[in-house]
């Protein structure tokens, strides 16, 4: 996500939580709830619901603190959980058989394995690759479809990074617990990229790759 997207997307969210909850609460806890959404309003939509009509026994209070720190009573996981379920539903609506989960878990494995976040193109280059080459519309034929979970997944500009919206995405799909046929195994995910990454510099690297009119040159004194 661009930075003034990003900026314009804290703000609405700061405004739907402020219109969500009572002055004081929003005064106190406003501002922290609206950045723990990390930019994805459904959880902003889960919290103010979760604050507003408390589990019995619970005070608002107790709600706010169990989203903001997870850690005072059993309750505090509740809407990491109402999370969990939205994300199995929406990914078993579009990923219905076994195929397309492969396919799936591998996209989503290097997306998640890469330490910098990778393009739609980058992604594209480093998949024809790996043992068996996928096709080269692979990628976008899975996040296309993932618009509101992950960054620039459905933009007309295919080199922007595409990044979970929300760290509980990732979190829910290295759980195996959690996320059954759509589990990703990032040892696996890691093997992926590097066989990918090692494969792709075997074909493409080559003396003067730049085509330098001279290699005894430091980089220092080549012009751009």
């Amino acid at each position: 996500m661009d930075r003034e997207l990003a900026v314009k997307t804290g703000d609405d969210i700061r405004a739907y939580v402020k219109s969500k909850l009572s002055p004081g609460h929003f005064k106190e806890y406003g501002f922290r709830l609206a950045d723990k959404a990390e930019g994805l309003f459904r959880w902003a939509a889960v919290a103010c619901e979760y604050i507003n009509e408390p589990p019995p026994g619970y005070t608002q209070t107790d709600c706010i603190d169990a989203l903001l720190k997870r850690s005072r009573d059993p309750g505090a996981h509740w809407e990491l959980d109402w999370l969990y379920r939205l994300y199995t539903e929406v990914l078993e609506g579009y990923f219905k058989d076994d195929y397309v989960k492969h396919r799936f878990r591998s996209v989503m494995g290097q997306l998640l394995a890469a330490f910098e976040p990778l393009s739609i193109d980058s992604l594209t280059t480093l998949r024809q690759h790996i043992h068996k080459p996928d096709h080269h519309d692979s990628v976008v034929a899975i996040v296309k479809c993932l618009g509101s979970l992950l960054s620039n997944a459905t933009s007309s500009d295919a080199t922007l990074p595409i990044v979970p919206l929300h760290t509980s995405f990732r979190d829910f799909l290295t759980d195996e617990g959690e996320s059954g046929s759509f589990y990703i195994n990032l040892d696996e995910a890691h093997r992926q990229l590097a066989y990918s990454c090692l494969d792709l510099m075997v074909e493409r690297l080559k003396f003067n790759i730049c085509k330098l009119e001279s290699s005894y040159l430091p980089n220092s004194k080549v012009p751009d």
